[in-house]
Formats: structure tokens, C-alpha cells, sequence
């Protein structure tokens, strides 16, 4: 699930200022992962659920923040968390 947008109010900002068209991404993610196998520490199963907020100034580059949940037996620890990437030339 993604929706984009741009609050005008941003346009006098750093974040609007340079740029003919940045825009705001929230982004919803679900995944499950199943292994297909026996383990001695229980069930292989897990399911992700994954929400950020992504910037992208211009075409070709983006500005990724995102949270993860993850509930399931792959993960020996807590995995949830927060990540952060940049991506350009896409």
C-alpha cells in the first residue's frame, strides 16, 4: 500500500524549496515467510508487517525511513526496528 503527497506548506522549506516536484510516500507492507523444515527451537514461521515514510526530492532519489515488526519463530531475538536507506539512479 503506498500513498503519495506533498503538503504545500513545504514548498518554502529546504525540503521543497530546489525542487519542481518532491513528494511524501507512506508505505504499508505485509510479508509472511514459511520454512519449509524441522527445527529444534519450534516453528519456522514469520509475518512482517513493515510502515515508513518516504521522501523523494526528485525522480531519481529517495530518502527511506521505515519500521518493522516482526512476529514468528525465525528470529532468535527481537527484530524489530527501525532502518534507514538513501537510493538513487533507480
Amino acid at each position: 500500500m503506498n500513498y503519495h503527497f506533498w503538503p504545500r506548506a513545504l514548498d518554502h522549506t529546504f525540503l521543497g524549496r530546489r525542487f519542481s516536484n518532491p513528494t511524501f510516500t507512506l508505505v504499508g507492507r505485509y510479508g509472511h515467510a514459511n520454512i519449509d523444515t524441522t527445527s529444534r527451537t519450534g516453528d519456522l514461521k514469520e509475518d512482517r508487517y513493515t510502515f515508513g515514510l518516504n521522501y523523494r526530492p526528485f525522480e531519481d532519489f529517495v530518502i527511506k525511513t521505515e519500521y518493522q515488526v516482526n512476529i514468528g519463530g525465525i528470529e532468535r531475538e527481537n527484530a524489530d526496528g527501525f532502518l534507514a536507506s538513501i537510493s538513487w539512479q533507480f
